[in-house]
């Protein structure tokens, strides 16, 4: 150590993430005499983060994370203020590292090196690319339960982040969740539809049906999606208003767990099933509901042991009623539902309450297991609990390779750093912790190799704001694309007068359009990163989750007997864990994903082959198991997620 105390007041730390990863850095780096050194997160402190990160404090919650984690770990320092000029002493950044205002390669340059302790994929890039345009080492690391790992990436020298393909999730059909739902997380990701349908953004539900256009429409889309506007319109005193919510709420229920259940089973759709659905008798349930709603504390979520225990129909139905009431008094969700943008989210105690008892509901109708509030949310999340132990594992893996870096340089990084797994059973020798060589770039990386791409996509139908939108903003994670076609740009993000070709068809665009053999270059400044695609034209079936291919080579002919599978009338992001669904953020991307033990062990636990090139990383939202689309990662990613 004595050698290392130089070098660590020499050097200059930027540490990305102060959650469940992040805690733990900062305090193993306070501790090992780090003084300059700076933290860039944008979240604040929820409660349910108090029984990992060590730094926070119950009178802590609701303030921004990175402030209180950076007076923490200065008050643990043997110093007092930093050792490197322009650097501040644990100085903190409240922001989000993907603004290039605040955060560019010109900030990324001022450090020896950056700790990545992120929740999610999309970041992860974001930063592997500043890093490797700043051309300054990268320790990355993530965890998934009792899982994690610990690499180093170092330039163009070592494999970097995204030089390996993520895993595809599984996913199940839209069928599956509207109509024949066999497991809880169906139920779940139906009652995160039915969330969106009757408070959010109605047309983007995977339950909507147009109404107007379609010969036989649902039974359910007009009194769950036409009705709820009129409500917001009705005028008059508390008593009028609540008579009026309360018969919305009436018949919007009873539509869907009554009227949608007998018309299907009017058709025969359940004939032979083993398991044949029983329609709920809603005005029963809601009896007691006048009484109730007297009483905001009488909820059931809100009595004894409320959110751990499993709610009786007759309390789901009352909970059900009271987030409908609750929703069209408060002042602001009224206007809100008007504008359609009220998004569901795991965190909002409202939005969970109605996805339990929404689902538990549908639950009983198929004759399937009922779940608590707890395991509701873990599903609809895509979480796996995060494990405070393997966090501090991880960050002290993170932290030694650190002091590899600082004693060899980063010229000796690939000799002497390691990619190291954090295991949950130990190997044949009885190691926990089992190190392997850190990889060479992959010649077929775009973003470190530049290799060659191809996107075979519908020219004749994709828009150039679809484009930009699915494939560089959401799959390929470009935060300012500029498009060129030759020497002609077509698109500049931040430009107005580029706005006009964004509802332009692909074939359509200026300088001939882009076609099949044409090359189309992409570059993000932001980013210091430049991809150029061959265009392959080539049709998709409307059922496919994806309408694009990307790949090193021209696609090889699409298979007839293809598995419907699709997530919703949109897609899904780089987002992971547990359920299924409609991508966490289940933002516009909700997919339906199921995670089990024994896909987290195959999948995590797993440790590289020969070469080294298939190795899962944890914490990544697109590694490991996956829930509804739009799980986002935390300590452990996007796909497999860990409260952070």
């Amino acid at each position: 150590m004595d050698v290392l105390t130089p070098l660590i007041k020499k050097s200059s730390i930027l540490v990305i993430g102060s959650g469940g990863i992040g805690c733990e850095l900062l305090k193993n780096l306070s501790g090992s005499g780090f003084t300059s050194v700076e933290v860039i997160d944008l979240d604040t402190i929820d409660i349910s983060n108090l029984n990992r990160q060590f730094l926070f404090r119950s009178e802590h919650v609701g303030m921004a994370k990175c402030e209180v984690a950076c007076e923490a770990s200065r008050r643990i320092s043997p110093f007092e203020e930093s050792s490197v000029e322009g650097i501040g002493f644990y100085k903190p950044h409240h922001g989000n590292v993907k603004d290039n205002e605040r955060f560019g390669v010109n900030f990324f340059k001022r450090f020896t090196c950056v700790l990545n302790a992120l929740d999610n994929v999309s970041a992860r890039r974001h930063v592997n690319r500043l890093c490797l345009s700043a051309e300054i080492p990268l320790i990355e690391a993530g965890t998934t339960g009792y899982l994690g790992q610990t690499t180093v990436i170092n330039g163009k020298r070592t494999e970097c982040y995204e030089c390996q393909p993520k895993p595809t999730q599984k996913v199940y059909p839209i069928c599956t969740i509207r109509s024949t739902p066999s497991m809880p997380v169906h139920c779940i990701v139906w009652g995160k539809e039915l969330y969106k349908l009757m408070f959010g953004d109605a047309k983007a539900s995977m339950l909507f049906e147009d109404t107007v256009n379609s010969d036989e429409p649902s039974t359910f889309m007009e009194p769950v999606v036409e009705r709820r506007l009129k409500v917001e319109e009705e005028v008059g005193d508390d008593l009028v208003r609540f008579k009026e919510i309360k018969s919305y709420a009436v018949k919007a229920l009873k539509s869907v767990y009554t009227e949608e259940i007998n018309k299907q089973l009017s058709m025969d759709r359940y004939k032979g099933a083993s398991k044949v659905p029983v329609p709920l008798d809603i005005e029963k349930l809601m009896e007691k509901a006048d009484e109730w709603w007297k009483d905001k504390n009488d909820y059931p979520s809100v009595r004894e042991n409320g959110e751990k225990r499993i709610w009786t129909n007759e309390e789901s139905c009352h909970e059900l009623f009271a987030i409908i009431r609750e929703m069209y008094t408060t002042s602001t969700s009224p206007s809100d539902l008007h504008t359609s943008t009220v998004a569901f989210d795991k965190d909002n105690h409202l939005s969970m309450r109605f996805v339990t008892a929404s689902s538990n509901l549908r639950a009983h109708i198929f004759s399937i297991e009922t779940s608590s509030f707890y395991t509701a949310k873990g599903i609809a999340g895509n979480i796996i609990p995060a494990i405070a132990t393997t966090n501090a594992i991880v960050a002290g893996l993170q932290v030694l390779e650190l002091f590899k870096i600082l004693k060899y340089g980063k010229e000796k990084i690939k000799n002497v750093c390691k990619f190291t797994y954090c295991l949950r059973d130990k190997t044949r020798k009885g190691l926990f912790l089992q190190p392997t060589t850190l990889q060479p770039p992959n010649d077929k990386c775009y973003v470190c190799r530049n290799a060659r791409v191809v996107l075979s996509i519908d020219t004749s139908t994709t828009t150039l704001s679809k484009l930009i939108e699915d494939v560089l903003t959401k799959k390929m994670s470009f935060n300012s694309p500029i498009l060129q076609i030759g020497c002609d740009q077509i698109y500049e993000h931040g430009e107005e007068e580029y706005g006009v070709n964004l509802p332009k068809l692909l074939k359509d665009l200026p300088c001939g359009g882009v076609k099949d053999g044409v090359s189309l270059i992409v570059e993000d400044f932001e980013q210091d990163m430049e991809i150029n695609f061959e265009i392959c034209h080539r049709e998709f079936e409307e059922e496919e989750e994806e309408q694009f291919i990307i790949s090193g080579d021209r696609p090889k002919p699409k298979e007839q007997n293809s598995e419907d599978v699709v997530p919703g009338d949109d897609n899904l992001g780089d987002s992971s864990a547990g359920a299924a669904a409609a991508a966490n953020e289940l933002d516009s991307n909700d997919d339906i994903v199921e995670i089990t033990e024994e896909d987290n062990r195959k999948s995590l636990t797993s440790p590289p082959n020969g070469n080294g090139k298939k190795r899962a990383r944890s914490g990544d939202s697109n590694y490991g198991a996956v829930a509804p689309k739009k799980i986002r990662g935390g300590e452990g990613g996007e796909e497999a997620i860990a409260i952070d």
